[in-house]
């Protein structure tokens, strides 16, 4: 069972929301939402005219990552993933085998509820400086590699990111199996 506190005994708890500290965070926090409202709306506009003046696709219908920047992103941190690595291969194999799946119902649940094709796919932790070719073709190549076909044989469009240098490992890109993808690389979409 959890503390249950009732209403005439939370304002001894509420007092630290109102600190100095608090309230410019407070602040801070509802500037920048007016700010992400702001970018919504020139977004959402430019994107509706696009829609509308020349009949093209919203610019993504939703998003996911690759297993091992889910990883290392959100549950283990970047220095824990790259230590992982090292320390316990196995389990972090496994971790990414099980986000698979959860990475590719989540793309295409959010593009079906959309009914816009494109997955936005962001991927940093693969570029090169972050793993060496052969911890990319272990830890990071074959799992995306999952990702993208699980999201194209559901019918999305994979929209590929690659944030930094990818000279190492990203020549694999080409074990895809044929079918139409659109890479954003830096300042220069490519298609193959």
């Amino acid at each position: 069972m959890t503390d249950v506190t009732e209403l005439p005994f939370t304002g001894p708890y509420m007092i630290g929301a109102g600190l100095p500290p608090a309230v410019k965070a407070w602040e801070t926090m509802l500037e920048a939402g007016r700010e992400a409202l702001k970018w919504a709306s020139f977004v959402g506009a430019t994107d509706g005219y696009s829609i509308a003046k020349h009949g093209l696709p919203a610019f993504i219908g939703g998003a996911t990552k690759a297993p091992f920047d889910t990883l290392g992103d959100t549950l283990r941190g970047t220095c824990s993933i790259m230590l992982d690595k090292f320390r316990q291969p196995k389990k972090v194999l496994a971790a990414m085998e099980r986000l698979v799946p959860l990475a590719v119902q989540s793309g295409l649940r959010q593009v079906n509820g959309a009914k816009v094709p494109f997955v936005f796919i962001p991927l940093h932790k693969g570029a090169d400086g972050f793993m060496s070719d052969k911890d990319f073709k272990t830890f990071y190549w074959p799992q995306l590699k999952a990702v993208i076909v699980g999201l194209v044989e559901g019918g999305a469009v994979p929209y590929l990111f690659v944030e930094g240098a990818t000279t190492n490992g990203w020549t694999s890109s080409a074990a895809i199996p044929t079918f139409r993808r659109a890479q954003r690389c830096g300042s220069s979409t490519r298609a193959t």
